[in-house]
């Protein structure tokens, strides 16, 4: 009976310090981890040169890291390329996605295969397939793009601010308002201006871990790096850059603003812009919405019903505008009307251009296509150009 008795003491004793320890990982904020195995021999940026891709994905948790996270692989020589490498949890492959920092687009993205593809001994057909894949990518990474300066971001969480180094004393933050991410840059005077704006449709969600970097012989231009989450196929990078020679305060929201209450007397929506840059954005579209709202979607920039919409050039002037009374282009009046109103569909398909085509219906009040109107998008330009 006694031995009985002691057992069970111990079996109670055993029982009250797991839980103790089960309570200590939850009460202290601890998060239960993946496997040791998995994740803590690999160590993000620690090489001191861009690593070859043979040895990157061999490596002991970069699969795992690398489908959770967005992995910066390096600059090139001239700071205009930034890779950005993600494991594709569908396709079962790493994708190097080439993005131009001037620019502000996705250049070319590269496939790598597995390393259990790489290694697929069994399959020798597959196996060379494979190499010969690989072999090709560390050639464009190494020829095409030069990618040779090792990445050292700066890591923060979209929820809270960072501070970047240098003159200026500028920090950028993110705002998460489902589902839209709109990334800022303010200095310490409070005055902002807009990076980046991105649509996510639910279940997809910016992960908590943000990059901010920038090539140690450009120092002025910084390039923010995110991804989205939720996907099947994993984290899907995102990006924006900014030049601070470009923070000027007449280019900043509170600027914009003015500007937009000066040229559509009762405010409206900014709902395209073009680059930030030391010229300025380029070019902006704003409407005074009507009944239904706009809606997103891919391909579409934006789709709804306006009252009025203006498009401002870098200068700050109204080059097109829409009213009631008719639609003017440079000053003369094309199309005449009374309570006029219009549908915009602003087109965006080509990945490596901010827009394609604006597409503006006239409406009379009843309903009826008053006239169409196009502008095709000058990427070189950073404008709208009118078909006629």
């Amino acid at each position: 009976m006694a031995v009985r008795w002691t057992m069970l003491g111990m079996w109670l004793l055993v029982s009250l310090l797991a839980g103790c320890q089960l309570w200590n990982d939850f009460s202290g904020g601890r998060i239960p981890q993946p496997p040791r195995s998995e994740t803590a021999l690999f160590v993000p940026y620690a090489d001191r040169e861009v690593p070859r891709l043979r040895s990157l994905i061999d490596r002991k948790g970069f699969q795992h890291y690398s489908s959770q996270h967005a992995y910066l692989l390096g600059y090139s020589y001239d700071g205009v390329f930034l890779a950005v490498m993600t494991f594709d949890r569908e396709a079962q492959a790493y994708r190097i996605q080439l993005y131009h920092t001037v620019r502000n687009r996705i250049e070319e993205t590269l496939y790598v295969p597995s390393s259990e593809q790489l290694h697929a001994v069994q399959d020798s057909q597959k196996q060379s397939e494979a190499e010969e894949q690989l072999q090709i990518a560390q050639e464009t990474l190494d020829m095409g793009y030069r990618i040779k300066v090792s990445a050292k971001p700066l890591r923060w969480r979209f929820d809270q601010a960072v501070r970047i180094p240098g003159s200026g004393n500028y920090i950028i933050r993110a705002n998460w308002k489902s589902p839209t991410l709109t990334i800022f840059v303010q200095d310490d005077r409070g005055t902002k201006w807009q990076l980046a704006q991105h649509d996510w449709a639910s279940p997809l969600r910016p992960a908590p871990e943000m990059y901010v970097i920038r090539h140690p012989d450009f120092p002025g231009r910084w390039t923010v790096v995110g991804a989205s989450i939720g996907s099947r196929k994993g984290p899907e990078p995102f990006f924006c850059s900014v030049e601070i020679d470009a923070l000027r305060p007449e280019r900043s929201e509170q600027a914009l603003s003015r500007l937009i209450q000066t040229v559509m007397p009762g405010g409206g929506t900014i709902v395209f812009r073009g680059e930030l840059t030391k010229r300025g954005y380029g070019v902006l579209l704003a409407v005074q919405e009507a009944l239904p709202p706009a809606v997103r979607e891919p391909g579409i920039v934006y789709r709804g019903m306006a009252k009025r919409f203006v498009i401002i050039d870098d200068r700050g002037r109204a080059v097109d505008q829409g009213g009631s009374n008719g639609l003017v282009h440079q000053g003369r009046l094309l199309s005449a009307g009374r309570s006029l109103y219009y549908r915009i569909v602003l087109i965006a398909r080509n990945p490596k251009q901010k827009a394609d085509l604006l597409l503006v219906d006239q409406l009379e009040p009843n309903g009826e296509v008053k006239r169409t109107f196009e502008w095709i998008w000058d990427e070189s330009e950073q404008r709208f150009q009118l078909l006629q």
